[in-house]
């Protein structure tokens, strides 16, 4: 045994050192290529600058110059470029994503001992993850959220200049610009790289009927100004559940209402014991009687077979619904609720008081969780 393994390292050892030996002079070649005396000739001045002057990680680059024709090979950093296209008067490559910001140094190794070398800053690339609102008319503040959007130098909705009024590094405010269509948000960096939104926001300017740019009646739909203007109607004898407002997901801005649902009582499945009332998350509004609205929001939750979402008319005896569509809501994506109601026939004289209402203790709602964002009640005739 100890003589195979003499034997096979003796075969070993010459490819060892034939690698060590290319690694070095891999390294060395940075610099002394196919001239081991190290005697370099420095031709620096044949670089006159990049395109952009300020490169991004995986972006394009191009280096433009005199006599580039006869380059052999590009090192950014330590790292050996092997794909580049070359002409006299410009050198053309991806920077490598693995280059690390601030200077970097470039060497292109000719024929024999010319060299020369230059370097470029390296910024990182801004990302849009996120934006809001959806719909936006002309001088409305929208929020995008991101990565690396400290290094943004410019913001355009479908190619016109927005004005930026705050920048951080995850978030940029900019207001809607004028003469904008409805179309994708990009940002741009200092080396020309452009990031674009996740989605077309809406122009309201461009789409005024879109029900997404007409006035809302209600207040705090989105629940950015947390449990402003709801209540949690009902007792809460027949179950045990929780009502908040909560960051942890949001389908507009960055918070919802978190309805929590851990069981419920047997007199839910007697619909005449009124059971369902006791989760319900409420807010109230004032209603012209001779019009018609249209109710839109979003809603996610798990566990949960059925939930009613009503409009109901206030008054004595008490509340009498227009419109209760009942879902089923055990999904985990955002999914998108819509109605119209009309209190024409329903309003007493000189009452116009609504509410809107999300019931949830219904048979089957033994543990669960529901989300609700963006509840937008519009006029609409």
């Amino acid at each position: 045994m100890i003589k195979l393994f003499k034997f096979s390292f003796i075969l070993i050892l010459p490819a060892l050192i034939m690698f060590v030996l290319v690694s070095c002079e891999d390294t060395e070649d940075r610099l002394t290529g196919s001239n081991p005396t190290g005697n370099t000739v420095d031709v620096s001045n044949r670089i006159s600058g990049f395109t952009p002057a300020i490169a991004g990680a995986g972006t394009p680059l191009t280096i433009n110059g005199s006599s580039l024709s006869g380059v052999k090979r590009i090192y950014m950093g330590s790292t050996w470029i092997f794909d580049f296209e070359a002409s006299d008067s410009e050198i053309t490559f991806n920077v490598p994503g693995n280059m690390t910001l601030g200077a970097n140094e470039i060497t292109l190794v000719f024929d024999g001992d010319e060299r020369a070398i230059n370097s470029v800053e390296v910024v990182p690339i801004p990302s849009i993850n996120y934006f809001t609102p959806k719909a936006a008319g002309e001088g409305d503040e929208v929020i995008i959220t991101g990565n690396n959007l400290s290094y943004a130098n410019s913001v355009t909705v479908s190619g016109v200049s927005a004005t930026i009024t705050e920048q951080e590094d995850g978030l940029i405010r900019f207001t809607m610009p004028g003469g904008a269509t409805t179309g994708p948000i990009e940002v741009t960096n200092s080396s020309g790289n452009v990031s674009t939104s996740p989605g077309s926001i809406i122009s309201c300017s461009d789409e005024p009927d879109n029900l997404a740019c007409f006035p809302v009646i209600n207040v705090n739909g989105s629940f950015e100004d947390g449990e402003t203007n709801w209540n949690l109607a009902g007792g809460s004898s027949a179950a045990t559940h929780t009502y908040e407002v909560t960051d942890e997901d949001s389908y507009d801005g960055f918070y919802s209402a978190k309805i929590t649902v851990e069981s419920v009582s047997e007199a839910a499945s007697d619909p005449n014991e009124g059971s369902a009332w006791h989760i319900q998350p409420t807010t109230a509004m004032n209603v012209d009687p001779t019009a018609t609205y249209h109710v839109s929001f979003w809603v996610k939750g798990s566990g949960l077979a059925k939930a009613k979402f009503a409009m109901d008319q206030g008054g004595t005896p008490g509340w009498s619904e227009w419109a209760a569509p009942t879902s089923g809501i055990a999904t985990d994506e955002w999914t998108e609720f819509t109605y119209e109601f009309s209190p024409t026939t329903e309003a007493p004289p000189g009452d116009q008081s609504s509410r809107f209402a999300i019931s949830m203790n219904y048979p089957g709602n033994n543990g669960g969780v529901l989300y609700i964002d963006n509840l937008r009640v519009v006029k609409i005739d």
